[in-house]
């Protein structure tokens, strides 16, 4: 066994400072400079993530305008076709109800005009 004289002799203490100067500066810099190199690593990440979302975000963008404007595009489509076909059914409607109208009239005055024609070869 080591006696305690020879851990407290001069030489022991110059031989441990030697020994922790050659262990423990190298460790404290290998660390520091690879908190650094690390910190530099999740800077650049959160970088690259922005960089990444803000064109994610920007080609979401334009993918909801085109579905947009496709939307709305069938949307009028749709509209001006509705429309084209409420204007055909009317224009149908009318015509029937202006014959149904005409032929009616053309009853009326027929009987009317028959009726007078009577009346005038009674006197």
């Amino acid at each position: 066994m080591i006696s305690f004289n020879v851990l407290h002799s001069r030489l022991a203490r110059r031989l441990i400072a030697i020994f922790m100067g050659l262990i423990s500066i190298p460790v404290i810099l290998t660390v520091y400079f690879l908190g650094r190199v690390g910190r530099e690593e999740i800077v650049a990440t959160g970088n690259r993530m922005e960089r990444i979302n803000a064109s994610a975000v920007d080609g979401a963008g334009i993918v909801f305008q085109n579905l947009g404007r496709k939307a709305v595009t069938r949307s009028v489509q749709g509209a001006t076709s509705i429309s084209d076909q409420a204007k055909k059914s009317t224009e149908s409607n009318l015509h029937r109800i202006q014959s149904d109208a005409m032929v009616t009239t053309a009853k009326d005055l027929s009987s009317i005009s028959l009726a007078s024609f009577n009346s005038a070869l009674k006197q």
